[in-house]
């Protein structure tokens, strides 16, 4: 649990730091262009950027950045489709549980507004963030969970701190909701794969989303209650049949003793 906590902390640290170290930079810039005031979309980018950066450095450091050998992997193409289609379900679900929950605050809603007026805004929200923080959260802190609690414990603290992290309301219990998902998928193939791409997936969408329909909230509000109803009751058994193949698939690897050898792979999708 310390060792999860501490990754978790590092990375916010990082992500201070590197606003910090981007702040002098963007004061010059300013200076020569002759602007007044510091352009704060240009500083949060900048200094998120930076922050990943060195967080990058610091898992390679701590040998977090190793994949996990095994001599057969998983992550077949059969294995990514299911994987696309559970975040796919997931997204539609959690935007009917949010529809509902429209009294929790998103106090970064203008920041992300101001964010996806650059491209590099949208880069960094839509692939960077998501590379970066399955990096993080599944492959150092889901990984350090793993060895010393049971796959239950571990998935669910890995994917609290994950939603705690977010820090805004608004995200908090979907982030917590995914971040289950995502750590569940990672123990079951001890690869990062599946989890990169289904996190680069679902922050692509709603980017899309936020872009396309700036004045709607969750995306299923764009549809009739009868259209959601019908669609849910579909996306409820898409969701179930989904996470029905992908429990039949597992790397037996032992965590405890992170060993790089896995004992047994099975992967009936094949």
């Amino acid at each position: 649990m310390k060792k999860a906590l501490k990754i978790a902390l590092f990375y916010f640290l990082f992500l201070q730091l590197g606003a910090l170290i981007a702040m002098p930079f963007l004061m010059v810039a300013n200076l020569i262009q002759g602007n007044s005031l510091l352009d704060m979309d240009g500083f949060i980018i900048i200094g998120q950027f930076i922050g990943m950066g060195l967080m990058m450095i610091y898992l390679w450091w701590k040998n977090y950045l190793y994949e996990i050998k095994v001599p057969k992997s998983v992550i077949t193409p059969s294995y990514m489709l299911l994987s696309v289609l559970m975040i796919l379900s997931c997204m539609w679900l959690l935007s009917v549980l949010m529809s509902q929950l429209t009294w929790i605050p998103n106090i970064m809603e203008q920041t992300f507004d101001e964010l996806l007026t650059s491209w590099w805004g949208i880069l960094m929200i839509s692939v960077a963030g998501p590379v970066v923080e399955e990096y993080v959260f599944r492959g150092a802190i889901t990984r350090s969970l793993l060895e010393k609690y049971n796959p239950t414990k571990s998935i669910l603290i890995s994917a609290a701190i994950f939603g705690i992290f977010h820090i805004n309301p608004a995200q908090i219990l979907p982030a917590f909701l995914i971040g289950i998902v995502l750590a569940w998928v990672y123990y079951r193939t001890a690869s990062l794969k599946a989890v990169i791409i289904m996190h680069i997936i679902n922050n692509s969408i709603s980017t899309w989303l936020m872009i396309k329909y700036p004045d709607v909230q969750e995306v299923n509000e764009l549809l009739l209650p009868s259209v959601q109803a019908i669609i849910t009751i579909a996306v409820v058994t898409i969701f179930y049949f989904v996470y029905a193949s992908m429990k039949k698939v597992r790397v037996d690897y032992d965590w405890k003793e992170d060993k790089v050898e896995p004992i047994e792979i099975a992967n009936p999708t094949e």
